[in-house]
């Protein structure tokens, strides 16, 4: 029994320490760290031990047992890919967009078998630790025994490291303990008025209705020009910092020469969205609502509400408001609120050729879509939101750029990738090659926006800005700063001064030590400058 015991423990031990692939604890040093969840559930172990009902307690310290890993894949994730800490409360209504991050790129009959083994593995693991504590609570029945037993077992998987290093760092005997975690996550929640939500929105839109009445809403001052929001993904200023940034900008000096020859006249400047690193839809409703969005549950709430979005405000200036999202799985009738009366999500594309990453489609083909299905038949000035997909994490594939726009309406031509890396999502945090492949394929997005705008022939106000920085760990280099890059061009030459009274200036590289506006002034920006 002792030894049944004794491994029981080491494979629970195992289970609430292991790391996960892109967590920063050290390896091999973290499986052998103590874990103060287990000796916590240990403890909790010999009072339930002596109850009458061992079944119930052996379930209930198996599912404690499972949380600490699932808390840790939270505790972790948030901080590596989305730049900020894990706040339970909001970031659970994230799940369903991991899941279609992980599923998206495969076939129906290999997703609904992901979903199945998913939730195989999931009851394996709990069904795993229900029989290992249904084991140490028989043990448990002499109490002393058990608890030196406990404690041994991790004062010899210590000892088992100490022999391997020769030596443990100081602070790094204990592993980071998730209930704890727990704990001043819940203190820090009720602690601040953002976990009522529905009332911090209210305030907010109350506040930016007052404000936008304030403001001129006719639009007068585009003379009836296009106008077309193209959100660049993973695009900040973190790049700008770093030696490809030198390359980047040598690039813009070219697109700009390029589009003055043209007749295409440029102001660039930054923005400070509310997220970081991640949550790329509340970066788009930010700029349209003008209401700081930092979470998804103040994105819930924002939806529900009638606030009054640039895209109502263009729709009732006459243009016909149109949402392209390539990456949007389903119908999405939320868009309606903010504005928007016609959608084009990824099953209106009817992108047929190689699957890249996120949007499975090239920014390209679906720019080519747009000017081919909305921009040539439209009989009213558009005002055209498209979210772009290329250059979205984990950045492993780069589309062919084809030269003649034309070519593009094929899904066949880019059946072979220009460039393409090994990166996943179990290894991209860590990946050496991560900064390059972000490199490239920001790189041909913004190729792609820029060019999109020399395909246009009639007045138009072509607006490219980042949604937050890149997920990756240098994007936070120099200073830490977490703006996005606002580029406003313009066919129309008249179009572009309003913004150089606005914070921005003339061309299409941002001043490096510029200043930034938030996010959720976009909205009022936008009428001052063409809200006559």
């Amino acid at each position: 029994m002792m030894l049944r015991a004794t491994l029981s423990l080491v494979v629970l031990h195992l289970l609430t320490a292991a790391p996960l692939p892109w967590e920063s604890a050290p390896r091999p040093q973290a499986w052998w760290q103590l874990s103060p969840d287990l000796l916590g559930l240990l403890l909790l172990a010999v009072v339930l031990g002596r109850t009458s009902w061992p079944r119930v307690a052996a379930g209930l310290l198996a599912l404690l047992t499972c949380l600490v890993p699932a808390y840790r894949f939270g505790e972790t994730l948030m901080p590596t890919f989305y730049g900020k800490p894990f706040e339970p409360w909001v970031d659970l209504l994230e799940v369903p967009g991991l899941v279609h991050l992980l599923t998206h790129a495969h076939s129906a009959p290999v997703q609904v078998a992901m979903y199945v083994g998913a939730g195989a593995a999931a009851t394996f693991v709990l069904w795993t630790c229900l029989r290992l504590w249904s084991v140490v609570l028989r043990a448990f029945a002499r109490p002393r025994a058990t608890l030196a037993l406990s404690f041994a077992v991790q004062a010899l998987l210590v000892a088992a490291f100490a022999l391997r290093e020769a030596a443990l760092p100081v602070g790094g005997v204990l592993r980071p303990s998730m209930g704890i975690a727990l704990l001043e996550d819940l203190r820090a929640t009720l602690a601040t008025p953002r976990w009522r939500g529905d009332d911090v929105v209210h305030e907010r839109v109350r506040a930016a209705s007052a404000e936008l009445q304030q403001l001129p809403q006719q639009l007068g001052g585009l003379a009836g020009a296009d106008v077309f929001l193209l959100i660049v993904e993973s695009y900040g200023r973190g790049l700008l910092g770093t030696p490809a940034g030198a390359a980047l900008v040598a690039e813009f000096a070219a697109r700009e020469a390029t589009l003055t020859r043209a007749g295409w006249r440029s102001a660039s400047g930054w923005l400070a969205p509310s997220v970081r690193g991640g949550g790329s839809s509340l970066a788009h409703a930010e700029l349209l609502s003008g209401i700081a969005v930092e979470d998804r549950r103040v994105f819930d709430h924002l939806l529900a509400s009638d606030v009054r979005t640039l895209a109502a405000v263009a729709r009732d200036a006459g243009y016909h408001t149109v949402d392209v999202q390539p990456a949007m799985p389903r119908e999405w009738p939320e868009a309606k609120a903010l504005g928007f009366v016609q959608d084009l999500f990824h099953q209106g594309f009817g992108y047929t050729g190689h699957p890249y990453p996120w949007g499975l489609m090239p920014d390209q083909f679906a720019l080519q879509h747009v000017l081919t299905h909305v921009v040539r038949p439209r009989t009213r000035p558009l005002f055209v939101q498209y979210v772009g997909v290329s250059s979205h994490a984990p950045f492993n594939a780069v589309p062919p750029y084809l030269e003649d726009w034309a070519l593009a309406a094929d899904p066949a031509a880019f059946a072979q990738p220009a460039a393409s890396w090994d990166i996943t999502w179990t290894t991209y945090a860590d990946h050496p090659q991560v900064r390059d492949a972000y490199f490239a394929s920001l790189r041909y997005s913004l190729r792609v926006a820029f060019d999109f705008a020399l395909q246009l022939r009639d007045p138009a106000v072509v607006i490219v800005v980042g949604d937050h920085q890149p997920p990756l760990p240098y994007a936070d280099e120099p200073s830490r700063l977490h703006d996005v890059p606002l580029h406003i061009v313009s066919n129309r030459p008249e179009l572009v001064d309003p913004w150089l009274g606005l914070g921005l200036q003339a061309g299409l590289t941002p001043a490096a030590d510029g200043a930034s506006f938030p996010g959720a002034r976009f909205l009022a920006r936008f009428l001052r400058a063409y809200g006559r």
